[in-house]
This record gives C-alpha cells, structure tokens and sequence, in this order.
C-alpha cells in the first residue's frame, strides 16, 4: 500500500500579472495526481497532472487584487502533498491592455 505523499506541485512561474479574472495556472506534478489550487483556504480549481506531470487550471472567477496562491497534490491512493511555494498574482480587469477599435 502507497502511504508516501507526492511531492508539493511547483507552478511554472513565481508571480503573475493579469488582466483575465479567471487566468490559467500551470506547472508540474506527480503524474497523474489531482492538483488543487487554492486562495487560501478557497480552492479555485482543480486538474489531473498529465503522464509528464504537468497541470493547467483555470481559476474561478477573482476580483481585481493581489493573491497568494498555493497548490496540494493528491495521488492514486489518496496521499495529498504539502503546499506548494506561493504563486502571487495579480488581476487587475480595468488595465488599458485591451484592445481599442475605432
């Protein structure tokens, strides 16, 4: 019986800018474990890492501000990871980053 927990998810990046509410998230994983994102204690969304390991989630909707995201791991058998290091992302809707037709 597997009793050892996979090692904490690591995010591609270590901060974000956005202006997406709801931005995709990337990074590696044990294979074929489910990671969880979280704002806290809100989790924000989860994926299965693939056969490489890597994972994509696109997060619920968030308000313009600063987060500190984390991430857990879990694996077949049911050992979840400890978090990840901390991901900060901003998300601010109102930047002039948008495109303007005239």
């Amino acid at each position: 019986m597997d009793e050892i927990a996979p090692s904490a998810p690591v995010f591609s990046s270590t901060s974000i800018s956005s202006n997406d509410s709801t931005p995709t998230i990337t990074g590696t994983a044990e294979a074929g474990s489910t990671v969880k994102l979280f704002s806290g204690t809100t989790k924000l969304g989860e994926a299965t890492a693939d056969s490489n390991g890597e994972f994509s989630i696109t997060t619920s909707s968030l308000s313009d501000g600063s987060y500190s995201l984390t991430a857990t791991a879990t694996d077949a058998a049911g050992n979840t990871s400890s978090s990840s290091s901390a991901l900060s992302i901003t998300i601010d809707t109102t930047s002039s980053n948008a495109p303007i037709f005239d």
